[in-house]
């Protein structure tokens, strides 16, 4: 994500239409959807003009303006056949299409796909960085730029699991309300003595992949606090799904442990202890006090591994 957000997410250029065009010839790409690709342009210049060519077609969602994506690609130029931006290696990377700023030639090419296509794109200097180019990055103003994207992922601001809802059968836990396919709510039970252990229990079941720690995954979330009820955070009602690696340096230990295991789909319970929350300092900002126990009702949507190298 560094290096997108170093080139692609700049200063927004004007979007033009969207659509496939094949109006010239194209750069030749090896390896599969999901595999590190090659792309060798042809001799000579390019026709001039932008193009976009669905490679491999997925059958996923097609991807509307707003959608959170995550995707592995790989930028180069066309007049040296040099690379100069790829996720590969570092894994995948998320954006906002439509909405953060990216080059045109990216929103114009992959609004309207399919989620698990690899998509070609030939972006001419109007539709990328324009006269100025991006110097750090050895493209020049009259560059014409080829990129690959594989669509990981596409997911709506309202997107929610939406499995078989699953019965939870400890009468000591909170409840979870609300069906598969919409914000859920927790009632719990106040004024009684939290577990002391990390309980995770799946609320919708869902079919997916399961979680492994140091995944990205895309989620949506309530938080509670066992103490007094409150809600603390939440990422409904927000523009889009929450994407955060699975790791104690992004996320509490809770989730580490409380999700890694599950399935994408799922809908999972979890009450965490402050040892596995934010212990003895707490969260004062967000009402959290020191020794509080969190309890969460989080949605996974996806899951996509760390580094794809």
């Amino acid at each position: 994500m560094r290096r997108l957000a170093a080139l692609l997410i700049t200063a927004a250029l004007a979007m033009a239409g969207c659509g496939d065009s094949d109006n010239g010839t194209l750069p030749e790409v090896s390896g599969k959807f999901g595999e590190q690709p090659r792309i060798t342009a042809p001799g000579g210049s390019p026709s001039g003009g932008f193009q976009a060519k669905v490679l491999e077609s997925g059958d996923g969602r097609k991807i509307s303006s707003g959608d959170l994506l995550v995707v592995e690609y790989v930028g180069q130029t066309w007049r040296e056949n040099k690379v100069f931006d790829s996720s590969w290696g570092r894994g995948p990377v998320t954006f906002q299409i439509g909405v953060q700023p990216l080059i045109a030639g990216w929103v114009k090419g992959l609004i309207g796909k399919k989620v698990g296509s690899r998509v070609l794109l030939v972006v001419p200097p109007e539709d990328g960085y324009g006269a100025p180019g991006q110097p750090d990055a050895g493209i020049r103003g009259d560059d014409t730029l080829v990129f690959v994207v594989d669509l990981l992922g596409g997911f709506s601001r309202d997107a929610a699991a939406a499995g078989a809802k699953q019965q939870l059968s400890d009468p000591g836990l909170p409840s979870v309300s609300g069906q598969p396919g919409s914000r859920p709510k927790i009632g719990v039970l106040t004024g009684t003595t939290p577990p002391a252990d990390l309980i995770s229990r799946p609320v919708v079941a869902g079919t997916g992949p399961e979680v492994r720690s140091g995944d990205l995954v895309v989620v949506q979330y309530v938080g509670v606090n066992w103490r007094d009820g409150q809600e603390f955070d939440s990422s409904w009602g927000h523009e889009v799904p929450v994407a955060l690696r699975l790791t104690e340096s992004e996320v509490i230990k809770g989730w580490v442990q409380g999700l890694a295991g599950s399935k994408v789909g799922s809908r999972v319970l979890l009450v965490i202890p402050p040892q596995l929350g934010y212990g003895r300092a707490g969260q004062p900002k967000a009402g959290i006090k020191p020794g509080d126990t969190l309890v969460f009702v989080v949605d996974i949507l996806g899951a996509f591994p760390g580094s794809t190298a």
